[in-house]
């Protein structure tokens, strides 16, 4: 029986320095290892088994966020309250620096944890409110007064010589009013010191009633829509003006004008790029341009536009159906983004980042804006304001109760 040797020792390659053989000490080769093959066998083994545990884990990850964002949740439950010790009735607006909180004796400002960051005080009949980026103005609707506020709290105060029934806020914080005077709207815009920057009176039988307007962003311009009666059928007419900002007179106002006939268009709104949209009672018009306003397209709806929404690229607008309703979502340009049957209208519609959040007393129903419904079910209280928030279906909801971070679940 032949004894093995257990005598191994390595000796060097001449040919090739980096492989070496294992060899007793009789001299018989009993292995050969190539050492750079080795270092590129395990090298490739360690990159396959990384990509292997990154796609596993992608799919892991996927598979956990199409389970959450494609199903429908029906409870809203509640993670922390932050209670109103206010006895006032409040109405709450949602802004880019916070929450709103609005009553007839006040406007303060809350974040998100319901802590109040600064008050200001009033009297005001009416409140309503207009939002713009960094700024949003409150005015007494009948009465003569206007606040302008931004996350540091009051920047403006503005007194009108007439009662105010509508305002708009350009971003830098000029104040657009209409007001009544002598029976007569006239249109005033106001800097941050209440200085008059356009005056403009208009006229009923020229121009008609203005029932909407908005304010550019740098305050050099402001389209209106009005509506005149010119028998048997009513017209609107949207009228773009463009003035300098500085202490300007009717004189100094260029204008353009776009008739929109057997049509009410009170919804008007900015958009990227210098577009804007008018909604009327059957159609959705957007127009670009400043110096010279061009028509890009018009969207005829054939049934009863019930509401409008819309942010700086997309316009939502809920149409009535012969079973319920539709939601039909816009961009810019005018093409269909999204059409979707809803059983029911809702009194609060709003178009947050890529959610359609609708409610109504308790009733809240949520869509994302590719059609998936995240939500349908009821609220413990009334709804008064929804937003969302950073954090998987959580939303932070007004009640009359106070602010309450919620989240969405089965």
């Amino acid at each position: 029986m032949t004894k093995k040797n257990k005598e191994l020792f390595v000796i060097e390659n001449e040919e090739k320095k980096d492989a070496v053989k294992w060899k007793d000490n009789e001299g018989f080769t009993l292995i050969e290892v190539d050492l750079e093959e080795q270092v590129r066998t395990r090298r490739r083994r360690g990159k396959i088994r990384r990509v292997i545990i990154i796609t596993l884990l992608f799919a892991s990850i996927l598979g956990v966020y199409l389970f959450v964002t494609r199903q429908t949740f029906t409870t809203i439950r509640v993670i922390n309250t932050a209670e109103n010790k206010s006895k006032s009735e409040n109405s709450y607006q949602s802004v880019s620096f916070g929450m709103l909180k609005i009553s007839k004796e006040g406007v303060s400002l809350l974040d998100l944890k319901g802590r109040e960051k600064w008050n200001q005080p009033y009297q005001m009949r009416e409140p309503i409110t207009a939002v713009n980026g960094e700024t949003a103005a409150v005015a007494d609707k009948g009465g003569n007064d206007i606040v302008v506020v931004s996350d540091s709290g009051l920047i403006g105060e503005i007194t009108t010589p007439s009662p105010i029934e509508q305002i708009t806020i350009s971003q830098q914080g000029i104040v657009c009013a209409v007001m009544r005077s002598d029976d007569v709207p006239e249109m005033t815009c106001y800097d941050l010191s209440g200085n008059v920057l356009v005056k403009h009176k208009t006229s009923i039988s020229h121009t008609g009633y203005p029932v909407g307007s908005v304010i550019s962003d740098d305050g050099k311009g402001m389209i209106v829509s009005y509506v005149m009666v010119e028998n048997p059928k009513m017209t609107s007419k949207i009228i773009y003006y463009s003035f300098a900002g500085e202490k300007d007179t009717t004189e100094g106002v260029k204008q353009q004008e776009i008739v929109m006939e057997d049509t009410i268009a009170p919804s008007i709104f900015l958009m990227d790029n210098d577009r804007f949209g008018v909604v009327g009672d059957h159609q959705l018009a957007f127009f670009k341009g400043r110096d010279t306003v061009k028509e890009i397209k018009t969207v005829e709806i054939k049934n009863e536009i019930v509401s409008v929404t819309a942010d700086r690229s997309r316009v939502l607008l809920v149409v009535r159906q012969k079973d319920g309703f539709s939601l039909n979502l816009y961009d810019s340009s005018g093409r269909l983004q999204l059409e979707q049957e809803i059983s029911r209208n809702y009194g609060h519609i709003k178009l947050v980042d890529e959610q359609i959040i609708m409610y109504d007393g308790i009733k809240c129903q949520i869509y994302s804006t590719n059609g998936i419904e995240k939500f349908n079910g009821e609220a413990n209280k009334p709804i008064l304001e929804m937003i969302p928030v950073f954090g998987l279906n959580k939303y932070i909801m007004m009640t009359s109760s106070g602010m309450e971070e919620v989240r969405l679940t089965k």
